[in-house]
């Protein structure tokens, strides 16, 4: 590791140190930065919990992102396990009233460096529909954080320089509940959706930190060329009291197979995430197995030490019975 990237090394987790654990450094502090996903579509659930069980199957995923590759000896990690399903459902005899439940749990752990966090949720929604096509749905998720600082981790640049680290700054581990909630709407040829993360601001355990609101936006719309081929613009906000606006603008094309085999779909696209990165994405759905990959070409002063960020998912469908689907691919 030479000279520059230490430093680099050592201001990013001084950073994120002083922005989790200020009280060690006198000020009380207020803030937590969720997980960041390219594939913020296919992964919807881990964003709003309003999504939980909307599709017509249990909906299992795996997902790994590996950020800012060979920056240093930790970058940036997250990984998660999530599943939702609907239950409880029923058929009214008028159909455009329908309502339906669904219920999702999910693990998920975010590290950088010898910061770390682990957030355990489970969630509940609720959905009705408006329409032939046309859902609404709101939905809350509550679980439990653990933030944990190994401060044998921390490196000091150049090395040997005593003034750069506290020789007091101890290792900690803090826990703090969580309270996630949101709506979603979708349709035929379009979806939006609204969440947030810590409604209700939370202190750390055995700190003076305490979390903050993130507010998340998403919408797009699916254009159909015809029964093949289609495009889908889609965006993504978020905002939090401590931490920058920042936004995603993406768009898709889609071919769905009309033919029989076990291939359903298959997607491309390109984004662009503010002062961050060009993303590319692509996936596939066949049969009960869904696979989606995105590359992150860092545009930020990182690209000189890094070689770009590298994100796969992985979903498995699992359902005993058929039925028509009640709204499109993005649940």
């Amino acid at each position: 590791m030479n000279k520059n990237i230490r430093y680099l090394f050592f201001e990013f987790c001084i950073l994120n140190f002083v922005f989790f654990f200020p009280p060690l450094g006198g000020e009380r502090g207020a803030c937590q930065q969720p997980p960041q996903w390219s594939q913020y579509l296919f992964n919807n659930y881990m964003i709003n919990p309003a999504v939980g069980g909307l599709k017509d199957y249990m909906d299992i995923k795996l997902g790994y992102r590996y950020q800012w590759l060979g920056i240093f000896d930790a970058p940036p990690q997250t990984m998660f396990i999530s599943i939702h399903k609907p239950f409880n459902l029923y058929q009214e005899p008028n159909e455009y009233t329908k309502k339906f439940n669904g219920l999702g749990a999910s693990i998920s752990k975010d590290a950088t460096g010898p910061i770390s966090n682990i957030d355990l949720k489970i969630s509940y929604s609720r959905h009705k529909r408006l329409g032939r096509k046309d859902w609404a749905s709101a939905g809350i998720a509550l679980g439990v954080m653990q933030f944990r600082l190994n401060a044998g981790g921390l490196i000091a640049a150049p090395p040997g320089d005593p003034d750069l680290l506290d020789p007091d700054v101890r290792s900690i581990s803090a826990f703090a509940p969580d309270i996630q909630g949101g709506v979603w709407f979708t349709g035929e040829r379009y979806f939006a959706g609204a969440s947030v993360y810590q409604i209700f601001p939370m202190p750390l355990g055995g700190t003076r930190s305490k979390l903050s609101h993130h507010y998340y936006f998403m919408g797009g719309y699916k254009h159909s060329y015809n029964p093949w081929w289609a495009i889908i613009p889609m965006a993504e906000i978020k905002n939090g009291v401590m931490t920058p606006f920042t936004f995603d603008v993406n768009a898709n094309v889609e071919y769905i197979n009309k033919y029989p085999g076990a291939l359903e779909k298959v997607w491309g696209g390109i984004g662009y995430r503010k002062g961050d990165a060009i993303v590319l994405n692509i996936g596939t759905v066949i049969g009960y197995i869904e696979v989606g990959y995105a590359f992150d070409y860092t545009l930020s002063g990182l690209r000189r030490y890094s070689s770009n960020t590298h994100e796969i998912i992985i979903g498995f469908r699992y359902t005993k019975i058929e039925r028509e689907p009640r709204c499109p691919a993005w649940g």
